[in-house]
């Protein structure tokens, strides 16, 4: 069987001038006058499009062989065309693919290595479309005039999002973005192999999080705030003494269930995931989420970002004594706290700028602040305490930061110190929450 099908792709790769898209065309065509297509598995339907290649003579410019042009053609039509490969776990898993994005005849793919444009393109705008529309039939939605924007969780882990005419324009085409979050395999082990982190300033957070010192992970989309809330969670997951409680917004990221080998959970973890509808009646937005789950009793409790009015309910569930770990998007970490303030006042908190300040620190006294530098490396800027309010802004004690020192051949160079110690405030917070003198030892 092999060696039949080297020979064809010997004799397919005489170089072909047939546009692929033609080409594409017509194996279409043929697959419709075949039956029971829907029935048929990869191997089969793959049969018929060799069978239409070889019958009519078709080759083409864009496949070096048989056996590549059967696959490409395979994945437009049953697949995802181009983007097929690399969203399956393992290839976007061992190249670090995290984001891929652009339009139909320019796509970038940013790596934890760095970005870079790819050298495959859809053959048109339309084809894209209907590539994309493929994947959002996933999350029952499709792109259109009427509906030009989808949004949506395509497959754990992986956000696909989608902006087409009139809000693109059609000469460009369908904008998209596809993210994919590495979340659920980040370790101490990675943060610190990375740079992101310093040991101690870790071993600090892991001491809050444990603690009832509740934290904000703040920084731009692809800072490493989402890998860096799970690893803190998941150092709280081993004890199975703690219930956690998650919400994720529109697509499941976090992995913190544990099993032994019979199947059976080995900690009191529980994770729902937000849903947007156009319908009222199914939309299930964040701040419900919050609300609900205090009557589900847990200990911690970790939401994947504050957006809108979630940000009050949740500030309101930390001054409770309830421990809270969350992410925002902010430009520095003092400026987190502003953030916070802006997001409780569009919620329609009646209290004045001083009181929500004063009420976002309690909540989150630790705020950390990532960022990822210009050579495509993650570093927590800087991790500070939320020490009171003054002159229109939070006032912050700077605890940890990275000194960036020089940019030498397209590298960042810098350092990690420690800049400050905790307020006695919070050292007693941490002790009257069951932390050590020991464990507080040099912070």
């Amino acid at each position: 069987m092999k060696d039949q099908q080297k020979k064809m792709d010997e004799f397919y790769s005489i170089e072909g001038d047939t546009p692929y898209l033609q080409v594409l065309e017509t194996v279409q065509r043929y697959m419709t006058g075949v039956e029971n297509t829907e029935e048929m598995d990869a191997w089969q339907y793959k049969k018929h499009i060799q069978t239409c290649i070889t019958t009519r003579g078709l080759k083409c410019r864009e496949a070096s062989t048989l056996s590549q042009l059967v696959d490409r053609l395979y994945n437009s039509m049953r697949e995802y065309d181009l983007l097929t490969d690399y969203l399956t776990p393992e290839v976007y898993t061992s190249m670090g693919i995290e984001e891929i994005y652009g339009r139909w005849d320019c796509i970038y793919m940013k790596t934890k290595k760095g970005k870079l444009r790819l050298e495959e393109t859809f053959p048109s705008a339309e084809h894209a479309r209907a590539i994309f529309n493929r994947i959002t039939s996933g999350y029952n939605q499709q792109i259109n005039e009427g509906t030009p924007i989808a949004l949506g969780e395509f497959r754990p882990n992986i956000r696909a999002s989608f902006a087409g005419a009139p809000v693109t324009s059609k000469e460009m085409g369908t904008e998209f973005n596809i993210r994919i979050v590495h979340g659920s395999a980040m370790t101490r082990e990675l943060l610190l192999e990375s740079g992101t982190f310093h040991p101690k300033a870790l071993d600090f957070l892991e001491v809050c999080i444990r603690h009832g010192a509740n934290i904000c992970i703040a920084g731009a989309t692809g800072s490493g705030k989402t890998g860096t809330m799970y690893y803190l969670l998941s150092t709280v997951a081993k004890d199975a003494a703690k219930r956690i409680g998650t919400i994720e917004i529109e697509s499941r990221e976090f992995d913190l269930l544990r099993r032994d080998e019979n199947g059976a959970p080995l900690n009191d973890v529980f994770s729902w995931v937000t849903r947007s509808s156009d319908d009222s009646r199914y939309n299930i937005p964040a701040n419900k989420l919050v609300e609900t789950i205090l009557r589900f009793t847990p200990d911690i409790i970790g939401l994947g970002e504050m957006r809108n009015e979630e940000a009050l309910a949740v500030s309101e569930l930390a001054l409770t004594g309830h421990g809270a770990i969350t992410t925002l998007h902010a430009a520095s970490a003092q400026a987190a706290y502003s953030r916070i303030v802006d997001l409780c006042k569009k919620a329609g908190s009646s209290y004045n700028d001083a009181t929500l300040f004063r009420r976002a620190i309690r909540a989150f006294p630790i705020i950390v602040f990532q960022e990822q530098l210009a050579d495509g490396s993650r570093r927590a800027l800087s991790i500070v305490e939320g020490i009171g309010y003054s002159d229109s802004d939070a006032n912050v004690k700077t605890l940890f930061s990275f000194e960036i020192e020089d940019n030498t051949a397209g590298k960042v160079l810098g350092k990690h110190v420690q800049t400050g110690q905790i307020s006695r405030e919070l050292r007693q917070t941490l002790l009257q929450h069951g932390a050590s003198r020991k464990e507080l030892e040099g912070f």
